[in-house]
């Protein structure tokens, strides 16, 4: 196991350096001058220039990529432009806001798509199915913006039961939680959606294989059939899907929290791609790389743990 972890770490490496390369180059694409965006529209070409080369940015393109990288690497994520903070220190304060939301998000996932996705199952052809496929359809196609928007004027505007936004640390007062329902409901809503028709495909499969079958002639009760025999082998693939949607999730967050005025990672990032800022885009598109390279590897490793089979393969 140890030694297909370190393989698989080391295939991600040239993944990661694309990702870098893409990162990077996507920065200097886009239209925008940082240094325009600091010094404003009124600056000399003299104190463009000045400022230029204090950041770095009148050297080659390619000796800008490799300084970056080798810093990265090292651990630096380099200094903001705006807030002349050091990145790692912006981004650790607004990572436990990012990673509460994405927890709050996938066990909500988990915890609808499971029991959505069975009954679907179960009930295939019946009214219920039709009413969790429709809902499920609706969850797909709606934008997480207006979602977001639709979930402040009524629960939060006319109804009055949750705050419109903002946050507050969970356990920092006893209302701290209500911060948290409405930005993961939403940030859920189409994971689930897509997980449920995953699950509902994984188990109308699995119901009609020949053990199951044999285990219902057995006499074991419905519910063991259906947790130990159907559930567990409909996994797999259902893992498969919620890796990437975890990875949707993580991104979809970017959106939400700028809904809700969550103190993000994904609300950070969209202040400095407004503001031309490359350390901090540059450093959280990397890291948001190296969550999905994680999470894959992660999804891999669950495999082995819901089919033995799948450890009998990889010795």
């Amino acid at each position: 196991m140890l030694s297909y972890i370190i393989r698989r770490l080391i295939q991600a490496i040239p993944v990661l350096f694309v990702s870098a390369i893409i990162v990077f180059a996507l920065m200097r694409l886009t239209p925008g001058d940082p240094v325009r965006a600091i010094l404003g529209a009124d600056a000399t070409e003299e104190q463009c220039l000045a400022l230029q080369h204090e950041m770095g940015l009148d050297q080659p393109l390619p000796i800008q990529f490799f300084d970056w990288l080798w810093d990265f690497v090292r651990g630096d994520l380099g200094v903001s432009y705006i807030n002349k903070l050091p990145v790692r220190d912006l981004i650790a304060q607004r990572a436990v806001a990012t990673i509460q939301l994405a927890i709050a998000g996938l066990l909500l996932t988990i915890l609808l798509a499971l029991p959505l996705g069975i009954l679907s199952a179960l009930t295939a052809g019946k009214r219920l199915d039709t009413i969790i496929s429709a809902v499920t359809s609706f969850g797909i196609s709606i934008p997480h913006f207006w979602l977001g928007i639709l979930a402040i004027l009524l629960f939060a505007v006319t109804l009055g039961w949750v705050p419109p936004g903002g946050y507050a640390p969970l356990g920092s007062s006893p209302d701290a939680f209500k911060f948290l329902i409405l930005p993961a409901l939403t940030v859920c809503i189409n994971t689930t959606a897509v997980l449920t028709r995953f699950v509902r495909v994984s188990m109308l499969d699995v119901l009609h294989e020949h053990y199951v079958r044999t285990a219902h002639a057995k006499g074991l009760r419905e519910r063991t059939v259906i947790v130990k025999h159907a559930l567990l082998n409909a996994l797999i693939p259902v893992l498969t899907v919620l890796g990437m949607q975890l990875g949707r999730m993580f991104g979809g967050s970017v959106i939400v929290e700028s809904v809700y005025a969550w103190p993000g990672m994904g609300r950070l990032l969209v202040n400095a791609i407004n503001t031309r800022d490359y350390p901090i885009v540059q450093a959280v598109l990397m890291i948001m790389a190296i969550f999905f390279t994680l999470v894959n590897l992660i999804v891999d490793l669950l495999y082995g743990v819901v089919d033995p089979r799948v450890r009998l393969a990889r010795r």
